[in-house]
Parts: C-alpha cells; structure tokens; sequence
C-alpha cells in the first residue's frame, strides 16, 4: 500500500492490529533470550516438560511461551516437542556466532525492561503476576 502524499501513515484495521500485536511479540522474544529458550532448543527436541525441567521454570509457563513462540514461527513443534527454526538457531541461540543477544539486551533497557524482568524471575518460581506490577 502507498503512503499518502503528505507523508502520514496509511492507517488500516490490519495496521492497527499488526501495531497492538507488536508488544507481545517483542515480549516474547525478549523473554525467550532472557530465558535461553533458543539455546537449549537450538539441537535439541523438547517437550514443555523436559525444556521447563531443563530451564528450572515453571510448566505451565514454559508452554504458554512455547505456544506464542510457535506462532511468532520461531519454534517448529513435532507432537508435543519442540525444535528451533534455522533463523533463531542462527541469530537467537547462544551457540551461534551469529547471536544477537547483545543488541536484543540493549533494547530492554527501556521500559520493557521492568516487565520481562518480572516475567522472568516469576516463570521459574511458577509465580503469578498480577496485571498491575507490570
């Protein structure tokens, strides 16, 4: 689609909900490389269980991260286990050269940064978080 001519953005039902989406897909990710997520599935193929147990957090969390990560296409998922894609064994795993934890780590120093702390000090303990600690 074509901007317009001033220069505003085209703003379009699809838009709007890519943009409300973006939040939790940046939250996702971050969680994920915080929680070494990519680097334990880089060769791996793992069940929520196994990969909670492997991880020390919380199963019910673990599949709920797996779930939205499965749906970002970062992760594959064969029966009940899951496996990374090329792309985040690539740029997401710690075994690759190609590891962009660096540059994701810098990005959470904004405001992020409180809530993916939270998320990920609570998933290993099982520890709800209510709405307002965010």
């Amino acid at each position: 689609m074509k901007p317009p001519a001033d220069g505003t953005r085209a703003w379009t039902p699809a838009a709007i909900m890519r943009t409300s989406g973006a939040y939790w897909a940046s939250f996702t990710l971050h969680c994920s490389v915080e929680l070494g997520i990519f680097t334990a599935l880089d060769d791996a193929c793992l069940t929520a269980a196994e990969l909670a147990e492997k991880l020390g957090c919380d199963l019910r969390g673990t599949k709920t991260l797996l779930t939205a990560l499965t749906a970002l296409e970062l992760l594959e998922k064969s029966g009940e286990a899951h496996t990374a894609r090329p792309v985040a064994r690539q740029y997401l795993s710690g075994k690759s050269k190609a590891y962009t934890e660096a540059e994701i780590r810098d990005l959470l120093r904004g405001a992020g940064a409180k809530a993916v702390s939270r998320v990920t000090l609570a998933l290993p303990q099982g520890c709800a978080i209510a709405a307002g600690e965010f």
